[in-house]
């Protein structure tokens, strides 16, 4: 399980690498919250971390141009970026 941190976070974390995600395409309307967590934990337990901190996100709405030639897109995405962190003790 991966543990997300907006501001303060446990002082036992090391800073391993930044993590994002933008979530678009067809249907970006129908995702939410729990889909930006899901897909920065799977990239945070690809390095071996267990956590994310300094945890962002929100939606994004894009001007009609850039979807233009694409009837099926939508309009927003949803983004989530943080640092992915390990335990200084090596324990999940």
């Amino acid at each position: 399980m991966v543990e997300f941190y907006e501001k303060a976070y446990p002082k036992n974390l090391i800073p391993v690498e930044r993590v994002a995600c933008d979530l678009h395409g067809i249907n970006a309307q129908l995702k939410t919250l729990r889909d930006v967590k899901l897909e920065l934990a799977r990239q945070a337990k690809a390095l071996g971390c267990v956590a994310v901190i300094d945890f962002k996100y929100g939606q994004r709405d894009h001007a009609w141009w850039q979807f233009w030639g694409s009837l099926f897109n939508d309009n927003m995405s949803w983004y989530g970026e943080g640092m992915a962190c390990k335990n200084k003790s090596g324990k999940d």
